[in-house]
């Protein structure tokens, strides 16, 4: 039988050499198509991009899908997670098909598309070269153990659009190179261990729907890059370290129907644009913080259509227990479908 070796430096197919009128005919029919299109367009919108860039790259880019390649990929990434001990390894390192070895998607032009490994005790480090399947569009590695840090190469993943690393014990950094996933709809590392400062990076993910990352260690401030995030939906950082006070950025942040950002040391006042432009909010969660100020009572009532939650205990400088007590007895009474929880 046949046996791979684990080779950290791998060589693309280029398409350099092909004459100038092909480049051209291509940068005339799909030069105003990339990057376009939303989840269920998502392999459509790919397969332009990626026609253009084999014609246009350079090979350190993107290359044509190599199944020799791939093979030796997941054989390092196999290996650097304990693959044996994987609860479901159906397979692997065989010569069967990629596409049928278990939590892999194959696409015959593309290669490996997506990587569905949640809950099946891996251990160890996700290594770099991972990042070199370049086709990947989706990525689930929750609930596992993996430690280290985030590879810096998850930048060249060009086209994916949901990372899922939660429930593992990542560490360091989050690195800025998240910032070159364009088409990224959905975020989750929640429950690891990174800290540091938010990247002013995640402002540049347009597409975003999502972001989760929660109960990890993240300190500095809110970036206000954030807030150029007009598709986001979910904003979730709670149980971190965040201090400073709440950027004034929800203007244009108008999809949110989830924020949560409690158990952090934020300061200041609640943020009026909360109240004055969120009304798809259904969960407000700003408890155990130091927010000081009056409870914004006018502008959560405006929002009681939508507004499931509100949570803002454990903020001793939004008033007295008495002066609390008052304010959710008024919001309890205009918002009875409401869950008010101020003291």
């Amino acid at each position: 039988a046949r046996t791979y070796t684990t080779h950290t430096t791998l060589h693309y197919t280029t398409l350099e050499r092909m004459g100038a009128q092909f480049t051209r005919a291509f940068n005339d029919g799909l030069n105003n198509q990339i990057g376009r299109g939303d989840e269920e367009d998502g392999e459509d919108e790919r397969e332009v991009g990626t026609l253009k860039k084999m014609v246009l790259c350079r090979d350190e880019d993107i290359g044509l899908y190599d199944d020799d390649i791939a093979r030796r990929v997941l054989l390092a990434f196999y290996e650097a997670t304990k693959g044996d001990d994987w609860v479901q390894k159906h397979g692997w390192i065989t010569w069967e098909e990629i596409g049928s070895w278990h939590g892999l998607k194959l696409h015959d032009t593309f290669g490996v598309e997506k990587m569905d490994l949640p809950q099946n005790n891996l251990e160890g480090e996700i290594v770099p070269e991972v990042c070199s399947l370049r086709g990947l569009w989706c990525i689930d590695l929750s609930d596992n153990s993996l430690f280290g840090s985030l590879p810096r190469t998850i930048g060249d993943l060009s086209y994916l659009k949901d990372l899922n690393l939660s429930g593992n014990q990542l560490t360091g950094e989050l690195p800025r190179e998240l910032g070159r996933l364009r088409p990224l709809r959905r975020l989750w590392l929640q429950d690891n261990q990174f800290e540091g400062a938010l990247p002013r990076e995640l402002g540049h993910l347009f597409q975003l729907r999502e972001i989760n990352l929660s109960r990890n260690r993240l300190s500095g401030t809110i970036p206000r890059e954030l807030g150029r995030l007009e598709y986001l939906e979910n904003l979730k950082l709670d149980k971190n370290l965040l201090e400073g006070h709440i950027p004034d950025i929800f203007s244009s942040t108008v999809e949110l129907k989830v924020l949560t950002l409690s158990e952090n040391n934020l300061q200041g006042l609640i943020p009026r644009n909360v109240t004055g432009y969120l009304y798809k909010l259904q969960e407000l969660d700003l408890s155990h913080n130091q927010l000081e100020g009056p409870v914004p009572v006018n502008g959560f009532i405006r929002m009681s259509a939508t507004l499931e939650e509100v949570r803002l205990v454990g903020n001793s400088g939004l008033g007295s227990e008495s002066e609390l007590g008052e304010a959710q007895a008024q919001l309890q009474s205009s918002m009875p479908n409401t869950n008010v929880l101020l003291v």
